[in-house]
């Protein structure tokens, strides 16, 4: 069984942070995929599937027309330094749902990847 294990984070000053005290978040992929793939959708999904590694930043934010989307980040240095993303989009910080730090992914063969619905 796929495994996965997150550390709640918060933006702080443009950075993603680890909370403190908060407890280690342990999931299986339908529990990854219900926490950060709300909407289900194919392009949700399979950014999970393909994002999801360890030192990786995963978060929701809220789209302008009010739907929630996930995204994944992964800085070369391993930080949660997105400075430039919240320059880059000033009203990230007040869009910005949930994020999470991956900590470790242990695949298997029995995730499914995300099937296109036409």
């Amino acid at each position: 069984m796929a495994t996965f294990k997150l550390t709640p984070c918060k933006l702080r000053d443009g950075w993603l942070v680890p909370k403190k005290d908060s407890a280690l978040v342990e999931t299986d992929w339908a529990g990854l995929v219900q926490l950060l793939a709300p909407s289900r959708s194919y392009n949700a999904v399979k950014t999970l599937r393909i994002g999801v590694r360890p030192s990786a930043y995963v978060g929701l934010v809220r789209q302008p027309n009010g739907a929630v989307t996930n995204f994944v980040i992964r800085n070369v240095d391993l930080s949660g330094d997105i400075r430039g993303l919240v320059k880059n989009d000033p009203t990230f910080s007040t869009r910005f749902v949930a994020a999470y730090r991956v900590e470790d992914a242990a695949w298997d063969s029995q995730v499914l990847e995300a099937q296109k619905t036409v």
